[in-house]
């Protein structure tokens, strides 16, 4: 009896994250690296309406020289689950993120209190791969390539060829010189999340 108990724990343990399936199976067989024309395809008839987007002018962090979109609304997954929107990402025409909303953690993610990490108010698989929001029902899959920090974040940021206002303006808050108790308190209030990490031994050459 003993030995079996010891058994269970163990496989309980191994076992951090369950997904509904895999991104690619829910999303009817959807790659990473895919093009977007191949993936528009795929999902015509999976989809009420899909949007398609082109920035002129590429700002996502993973694109040379092409940033597009397709936003699929109330697409339905394999297990028919139906999704409010699910928007695909593509860098230099290749798939590098998905992020659906509405509907979105039921349909893929059977139980998300297995997701092992928490940041800020975000749940995060082992890998990064996987970024559950569960009070905007959020779930973004992130490519190998897309693992960055905050890309999760990223939003479209060209609607019905209306270019986004972007302002370069350096903040009044980031005040050069500054002690960082006297910023953190204005960056908590202004940011999401923070996080504060110290940097031992140092590299900065100043």
């Amino acid at each position: 009896m003993r030995l079996m108990s010891l058994t269970l724990i163990v496989v309980v343990l191994a076992t951090p994250l369950t997904l509904a399936s895999t991104p690619s199976e829910q999303l009817h067989a959807v790659q990473w690296g895919t093009d977007r024309d191949a993936v528009h395809q795929q999902l015509q008839s999976t989809a009420e309406r899909i949007e398609s987007i082109t920035i002129d002018s590429p700002r996502l962090p993973l694109a040379r020289t092409a940033e597009s979109y397709l936003i699929a609304h109330k697409l339905t997954t394999r297990d028919k689950h139906a999704i409010e929107r699910v928007v695909f990402t593509f860098a230099d025409d290749a798939l590098v993120m998905v992020t659906a909303s509405g509907n979105a953690i039921a349909a893929l993610i059977e139980s998300p209190r297995d997701l092992p990490h928490r940041l800020g108010g975000w749940r995060v698989s082992d890998d990064f791969t996987l970024v559950m929001d569960r009070g905007s029902d959020t779930v973004t899959l992130l490519s190998e390539d897309a693992k960055h920090p905050h890309l999760f974040l990223w939003e479209v940021p060209e609607q019905n060829g209306k270019p986004a206002d972007i302002d370069a303006t350096i903040p009044e808050l980031f005040e050069f010189d500054a002690d960082r108790s006297a910023i953190e308190p204005a960056l908590k209030l202004r940011c999401t999340t923070t996080t504060r990490e110290r940097i031992d031994p140092t590299s900065l050459p100043t």
